[in-house]
């Protein structure tokens, strides 16, 4: 699985639990809001009508005992207006209470049938007292206050029940919203700890191998290439592995073909100089017995010191070449077409590592569509050498270490400049860079830029360049 498919899944479920969690709240909240109607619609609503029913019936007494005081003197109609006005009230409450919860049908049924019973006691009581007088209005008076009584109770204990669901419902709400709070807590904890193990678990997934690789790359970059990288991974850290493997394997037979090169080099140059080591110490043979017998005259030590003379540039010649790599047939590599492109990204493949570990951010510019025919591996090997030679130079650039290579096709040549922004090549060795031997490196041979400058003559090409204390630019022309 790819790093990219993992992050879209952590991320995914970690969204899926914070989906959750927003989802849990909602339902609550939801819940919450309905119990809150519910209070306010049902539970509050009954409360405030009992308190009003209640109201209607003090006041149906109110009246109708003022009537029966009074005998109906200066307003017994209005009394009863009165008392009628606050018994429809009362049938209104009922009404209400019905529509809210149909339920309570037969308990509203028994107070509106005790109210009319009361209701119409007190008037006959009130009817007693205006037309018979207090003898007559005391015998019905007992009925009354029996009815009065008995509504009141009622109408209490209606009272008494809707307070209790007040209070049970402001119960109810706050143990939903503690039970909410709790659960929100314990359940954003667990979204924060799964949250950060499926994190931790991607963290490990990619930068346990990364730091294996990381490792892998100072051991091969010290040298040792006997380590295989081995990984199962089929993400992108084991791709990047698996380009280290065959980064490993390429170097390890590139340093087998150079050991084995150097080996057929040495034994070809012991070769080509154990003959005329060989003439020359016959020679010297032959001067010292001359010499010390006396029987070679000035002209046959002459002839024979030309002859060690000759020898000894025959060395030289020898030696040169195989510096060079240009006088041993055996070794001539054959010409081949390639673009730029391929030929520099080939190059840059195996110095990558070392630019990432000295912190070099590297550039290339052109060479798509540039095509030229030059022997691929001896380029690239010059191509290498001037790019380890910038990147030994930029250690001492303390930030912002740049290389740029750059590719320009003109009508006559192709050219690459491979640019550092590194310190300017000292004066003492720009005349004389590119022969042998000749270098400012505490551990350099000297054969570097003198083994480039014979390849690029070798591929109908020369090598120039360019120094000051901002940039140093090599430059490679290849004749069309």
């Amino acid at each position: 699985m790819t790093i990219r498919k993992k992050s879209i899944i952590a991320f995914s479920l970690i969204f899926l639990l914070f989906s959750m969690v927003v989802i849990f709240h909602n339902r609550f909240a939801t819940m919450q809001n309905s119990n809150y109607q519910t209070f306010q619609n049902k539970t509050l609503t009954l409360a405030l009508l009992a308190d009003d029913m209640k109201l209607s019936v003090v006041q149906v007494e109110h009246n109708l005992m003022d009537i029966s005081a009074t005998r109906g003197q200066n307003g017994l109609d209005n009394g009863v207006m009165e008392a009628q006005k606050y018994a429809d009230k009362f049938y209104k409450n009922v009404s209400e209470i019905l529509i809210l919860n149909p339920e309570m049908k037969s308990q509203m049924n028994e107070l509106k049938a005790a109210f009319e019973i009361y209701y119409i006691t007190g008037l006959n009581m009130a009817k007693d007292f205006i037309v018979g007088g207090p003898a007559k209005g005391s015998l019905s008076m007992p009925v009354f206050d029996r009815s009065s009584q008995l509504i009141n109770n009622k109408i209490n204990h209606f009272q008494v029940e809707q307070v209790s669901h007040i209070r049970s419902s402001i119960v109810r709400i706050m143990q939903s919203n503690k039970t909410m709070i709790d659960h929100l807590i314990v359940y954003g904890i667990s979204v924060i700890v799964l949250s950060i193990i499926i994190a931790y678990f991607l963290y490990r997934s990619i930068t346990n191998p990364t730091h294996k690789l990381i490792h892998i790359a100072e051991t091969i970059s010290k040298g040792d290439l006997s380590q295989p990288i081995l990984t199962q991974s089929k993400d992108e850290i084991g791709q990047l592995s698996q380009s280290f493997e065959r980064m490993r394997e390429n170097l390890d037979k590139l340093h087998d073909d150079r050991l084995n090169l150097i080996g057929k080099m040495a034994s070809c140059m012991a070769h080509e100089i154990r003959n005329p080591l060989t003439s020359i110490a016959g020679f010297l043979k032959l001067i010292r017995y001359d010499v010390l017998n006396g029987r070679q005259g000035q002209t046959q030590l002459e002839r024979y010191l030309d002859v060690i003379d000759d020898e000894f540039k025959t060395i030289n010649m020898q030696i040169t070449g195989f510096l060079s790599f240009s006088r041993n047939n055996a070794f001539e590599e054959e010409k081949i077409e390639i673009s730029a492109n391929e030929l520099i990204h080939s190059t840059l493949y195996l110095l990558n590592p070392r630019l990432s570990n000295e912190n070099i951010n590297l550039q290339f510019i052109g060479g798509e569509s540039t095509y030229f025919i030059i022997q691929k591996i001896s380029i690239q090997q010059v191509i290498s050498n001037i790019v380890s030679n910038a990147i030994d130079a930029l250690i001492s650039v303390k930030t912002d270490r740049m290389i740029t290579i750059e590719c320009v096709e003109n009508e006559e040549c192709v050219c690459i400049h491979i640019m550092n922004n590194g310190p300017e090549i000292p004066e003492a060795l720009k005349n004389s860079l590119f022969q042998p031997f000749i270098t400012n490196k505490e551990s350099g041979t000297g054969l570097g830029l003198a083994i480039c400058r014979e390849i690029m003559i070798k591929n109908n090409g020369k090598i120039e360049f360019h120094s000051n204390d901002k940039e140093t630019n090599f430059m490679l022309s290849f004749n069309k």
